[in-house]
């Protein structure tokens, strides 16, 4: 009986490849309670097109904002050219701003911004990388911290924003499984609250997955701030590895997040700390080799990783 491995599933979601993460739930057998509630979900949501997601709220100029980058988000993930999406998610947007004519995302966005602030939203747009997903919240409280990384203790404000519009794609993805549920800016680190889950800021995962990872964002915005994208998260990710108590769970995570493309930062970086770890273990049959190792020596493997990285990105870069 093959169970269901949700990493690789939801990582296959996360590449925008939700066809063949459908196919992969076809392929279980037998097909569980689970197995097929998953796949009736995603086939209403991205095959048929039957599922109803957007909030309703008391403006109809939300609605049709939402349901715009709906669309998108639908079109990207379900293999639709992405470049021709994003225009067409420039022209819905354009259509909602007094008929003003716009040719990039960037400037409806911010556009946007102004708009949803009248409204008494805040909202941050961009890209999470590859996609274009916005987070539009109602409310933010702010906390301080200290934080001990790597290269010492690093000072950040916490923004907890919560009751959402919108959470980006990541989350339309997953039906809510997986998404960024913090991220780093310059003024600090930005946490996602949602409303059936309680903040506790002392879990082994709010103070490694989040606080440690974004600080060292923080951390390299200001020290090395060359580092692309799927650098900085390689650095941050290694930081977990260094940290977090069981570490074989975030090496099986980020091996089936792992894809060998640099434009998909989070499982790029995946990739190339899974490589770097084969490397060091002298690793010969890489099927499931992290349940092979004391997580005492995978720590080790990870300071060292992260020690090197600079230097080791700095050539990857080159050969690019």
């Amino acid at each position: 009986m093959r169970k269901i491995e949700k990493s690789k599933f939801y990582g296959l979601c996360l590449q925008g490849k939700i066809h063949k993460a459908i196919a992969y739930l076809e392929s279980l057998q037998p097909q569980t309670e689970e197995v097929k509630d998953l796949k009736t979900k995603y086939t209403r949501r991205f095959l048929l097109r039957q599922e109803e997601v957007i909030p309703k709220t008391d403006d109809p100029w939300i609605e049709i904002v939402l349901s715009s980058y709906r669309n998108y988000y639908l079109a990207v993930l379900t293999g639709y050219d992405v470049k021709l999406a994003e225009e067409r998610l420039i022209a819905e947007l354009s259509s909602c701003l007094a008929g003003s004519i716009y040719y990039a995302i960037d400037a409806i966005e911010k556009e946007l911004k102004y708009k949803f602030q009248e409204k008494g939203y805040s909202f941050l747009g961009g890209d999470t990388s590859p996609f274009y997903g916005p987070y539009i919240w109602k409310h933010t409280e702010q906390k301080s911290y200290q934080v001990k990384i790597p290269d010492g203790v690093q000072k950040v404000n916490v923004f907890y924003i919560s009751d959402f519009l919108m959470i980006s794609w990541a989350y339309f993805a997953t039906f809510g499984v997986v998404y960024a549920g913090g991220w780093a800016k310059e003024e600090g680190l930005y946490y996602v609250v949602r409303e059936d889950t309680a903040i506790d800021d002392t879990s082994v995962d709010f103070v490694t997955c989040f606080l440690k990872h974004e600080a060292q964002h923080l951390y390299d915005f200001k020290h090395n701030p060359s580092l692309k994208g799927y650098q900085l998260e390689y650095r941050a990710k290694l930081v977990e590895l260094i940290y977090y108590p069981n570490n074989k769970n975030l090496l099986e995570k980020f091996h089936f997040e792992a894809a060998n493309d640099s434009a998909l930062p989070h499982s790029y970086a995946s990739h190339l700390i899974m490589e770097e770890y084969i490397k060091k273990l002298n690793i010969l049959n890489p099927m499931n080799w992290w349940q092979y190792f004391e997580e005492s020596v995978l720590r080790q493997i990870a300071v060292e990783l992260f020690k090197e990285s600079l230097n080791t990105l700095t050539v990857s870069t080159s050969d690019m």
